[in-house]
């Protein structure tokens, strides 16, 4: 039977640590890269679109053909989120929640929830919005925007 010396065995053991310290790079490019793709445009949003971010219910306008986006403040980490009630037939394009960028990172930090509203015709819309645990129903924190398109 063949027993290999110490000399062959610290041999192995280095070429597998060299494997190993390849292994973790990759996986900590592929990580990486991974968090570039997710959250690499969403610090542009609120710059981008034309915002405004509510705190109480309230009034906005807008011409038919524009896009209104609502957002507001909350922390999905909680069980919490913002949720769509009643648009009064206000066609809703789009509904993404953007966490808050922190320096350094925070585990549990809030956001904002952007709600997106296409104006397809003239009136005055009731957007009533909701922030609740799905799993416990509506606690009264409803806000309402009326909207109103010309």
């Amino acid at each position: 039977m063949y027993f290999p010396s110490e000399n062959e065995l610290q041999g192995v053991r280095n070429m597998d640590m060299k494997y190993v310290y390849a292994i973790t790079a990759v996986a900590a490019l592929a990580v990486l890269a991974g968090a570039i793709v997710l959250f690499g445009d969403s610090e542009a949003q609120g710059d981008e679109m034309n915002t405004t971010i509510i705190e109480e219910s309230g009034t906005l306008k807008a011409k038919v053909g524009e896009d209104v986006t609502i957002g507001l403040e909350g922390n999905v980490t909680t069980g919490y989120d913002w949720k769509v009630v009643s648009t009064d037939g206000l066609k809703l394009k789009s509904d993404e929640y953007v966490t808050e960028k922190t320096e350094p990172m925070v585990c549990g930090a809030g956001g904002v929830h952007y709600f997106t509203f296409h104006c397809e015709k003239a009136g005055t819309y009731n957007v009533v919005l909701d922030y609740l645990r799905e799993w416990q129903g509506s606690e009264g924190d409803t806000k309402t925007v009326q909207i109103i398109v010309e």
